[in-house]
């Protein structure tokens, strides 16, 4: 559960926290923690979180794993949840806080309504996160001039890349970009990642290890 007295963080993840950027974006390692680390950011960590009484939403590429997030976060506010329904994709909380979970594979998820945090997961993955994000997510943050996270393992050279790229350039304060592999989470074994680098090929390691932006015609891309 993420609860704020058990939950246990790396110095990687306490860096996404910390900042003061109103959009960070998240380039991550397999396994590095940043699902958790989102549920924890957007219901539980403060009272500009779903806990607080504020309007919060996640989004995901896909159903599938839309639910995986579905039930830890569930899973996670049980003792506050005032009602949660499944088909609605809602949680209401005693505090007076909502979850509202969508999946990306509508380019329309979230028109038409107010947030103050939300999270893209598995950003690079949302084959409609451009369209979704100029023309529905974000006017979802205008009321409340509401915060964002996009947090991805990379998948290639995409709108989660020119993203990347945003929150690495001082002409957009707002913003802030954290490459994080996943040996950035000292709780997993250094000996697995270094099986995979030497199982895997070169480029895949690259991308799902060491969060780079690889085209796989043609090597490693700068962000």
């Amino acid at each position: 559960m993420l609860t704020i007295q058990r939950l246990k963080l790396h110095d990687g993840q306490r860096a996404i926290l910390a900042s003061k950027a109103r959009y960070r974006v998240a380039s991550c390692g397999r396994r590095f923690g940043k699902t958790m680390l989102a549920g924890y950011w957007l219901t539980l960590r403060d009272e500009s979180s779903a806990i607080g009484g504020k309007r919060a939403a996640w989004f995901a590429p896909s159903y599938k794993i839309l639910a995986d997030a579905w039930n830890d976060i569930e899973r996670s506010l049980r003792p506050v949840i005032r009602r949660s329904n499944k088909t609605e994709q809602r949680i209401e909380l005693t505090t007076g806080g909502v979850v509202d979970f969508w999946t990306l594979e509508d380019a329309d998820a979230g028109r038409g309504r107010r947030y103050h945090r939300i999270v893209i997961d598995e950003a690079a993955h949302a084959r409609y996160l451009k369209d979704a994000w100029e023309k529905s997510i974000s006017p979802t943050l205008t009321d409340y001039r509401g915060e964002a996270w996009f947090i991805s393992t990379p998948k290639g050279v995409n709108y989660f890349h020119e993203l990347y790229q945003r929150g690495a350039d001082p002409d957009f304060p707002d913003w802030e970009a954290f490459h994080l592999p996943s040996e950035a989470n000292p709780f997993l074994p250094p000996e697995e990642i270094e099986q995979k680098r030497q199982e895997l090929p070169a480029l895949v390691f690259a991308q799902e290890y060491l969060a780079e932006f690889v085209t796989f015609g043609a090597g490693l891309v700068k962000p």
